[in-house]
């Protein structure tokens, strides 16, 4: 709780820090607008108006702005820009690279709006967020290492030996997450706000403000560039990458192999909150002649996860079929019709995955729905004679999972 108002007094302070002289006494007087919050790219300072949620933020911006300029009797007293950059690279580094991009924001703000005056824009930098990163590292109980993670950011540690130290960790592996999961959104702290007045004079005293043609963002360019370095690959131990887009999960379901069935099984994120499930099911066994578990089965499975793909509580819908021949008595054996008959059906399932050391984890699941099968039944004897063909509609249990699961990413084979 102490750490979250400290980082909130900070937050507050970088804003007031902001505010135009006399601002701060005559807040009643004052309204004020979130502009919104640009992200960026790594080590980037141009807008790239497909990323995040850049887009909606600047149709918002626009539309703020056109709304206050176009109003006659609205004064814009100031617009200040707060800009920061993750904790990646050298502070220097930072430093410019949180100059740059308050200046391309300013700029694209005067380019988009040529009648705002430049002096009413105020910019200020608060470089690296070690204590917003601290604050998702304790937040995200998927971390690898999350109570060491917690103690290098809590450290007094220079940020250089905190960024070296974080990268080390499981030969860089909890870095590759951590780049994942929690820096992007900590690399786009430019976020932009407008004070403005209500005149109460009338109108027709106030000049027209007239709106500019609005240039397209991608005709927006930096009159700067950035040097030519990229901090957080220098860190990064060889042969690992930051991209992990091509991970996928190799898995076994422990509660099938309890009943000596043998399955395998991969699982692909699709999108941020998407995976496709695909395990396949294998019993060629015949244990006495009373008992016969012999099958072959398919239950691929589409998933929508809460928090991200392969994290957390999931939804998730499955087909399945799969051919069989099975014995439990010594009075009947049944086996798909004709041998080439395979049941099928569809179903819906809820399941959690959770993370446990390095890149082992474990997924408990379970779905029910329908099943459609069509069987023979024999005599359950050597050559026993087929006396019987069925049709059953199965209403119940189709998916049961406690699941060993293990990552592997495909692009560096690092596992």
């Amino acid at each position: 709780m102490k750490r979250i108002t400290v980082s909130i007094l900070k937050n507050t302070l970088l804003w007031l820090a902001l505010l135009p002289p006399g601002i701060v006494s005559a807040q009643q007087s004052l309204h004020q607008e979130d502009c919104g919050q640009i992200h960026f790219r790594v080590n980037q300072a141009t807008i790239d108006s497909s990323y995040l949620s850049n887009n909606a933020q600047i149709v918002q911006m626009r539309q703020l702005f056109t709304k206050l300029l176009s109003e006659q009797n609205v004064t814009v007293d100031s617009i200040c820009i707060a800009s920061t950059t993750s904790p990646e690279g050298s502070p220097s580094f930072n430093t410019l690279l949180a100059k740059r991009r308050i200046a391309f924001l300013k700029r694209f703000i005067m380019e988009e709006f040529p009648v705002i005056d430049p002096s009413l824009i105020r910019t200020a930098t608060a470089v690296e967020q070690w204590t917003s990163l601290r604050e998702l590292a304790a937040a995200d109980p998927g971390l690898p290492f999350r109570e060491e993670v917690l103690a290098i950011v809590s450290s007094t540690d220079s940020d250089t030996e905190k960024s070296r130290r974080l990268k080390a960790l499981d030969n860089g592996r909890v870095y590759i997450y951590i780049a994942r999961y929690m820096l992007p959104p900590l690399r786009s702290m430019n976020r932009c706000k407008v004070y403005y007045r209500i005149n109460t004079i009338p109108s027709d005293t106030v000049a027209d403000n007239g709106l500019a043609h609005t240039p397209p963002i991608e005709n927006i360019a930096p009159k700067d560039t950035l040097p030519d370095r990229h901090p957080v690959e220098e860190f990064m131990p060889s042969p690992l990458t930051l991209n992990t887009d091509r991970m996928f999960l190799v898995k076994s379901n422990l509660a099938y192999l309890s009943a000596a069935v043998a399955n395998i099984g991969i699982e692909y994120p699709l999108a941020k909150h998407w995976s496709l499930d695909l395990p396949v099911i294998y019993s060629p066994y015949t244990i006495s002649r009373n008992y016969k578990l012999r099958l072959l089965a398919f239950q691929p499975e589409i998933r929508y996860w809460k928090d991200r793909a392969l994290k957390g509580h999931y939804l998730g819908m499955h087909l399945h079929t799969a051919w069989f021949n099975v014995a439990t008595d010594s009075k009947n054996r049944y086996q798909d019709r004709d041998g080439n008959t395979p049941l099928w059906g569809a179903g819906l399932a809820y399941g959690y995955s959770l993370p446990l050391k390095g890149n082992w984890g474990i997924d408990f699941g379970i779905g029910a729905g329908y099943t459609r099968i069509v069987y023979d039944t024999f005599v359950n004897e050597p050559n026993g004679q087929k006396y019987a063909t069925d049709t059953r509609n199965y209403w119940g249990i189709t998916r049961v999972g406690i699941t060993l699961t293990y990552r592997i990413n495909l692009k560096t084979g690092e596992q």
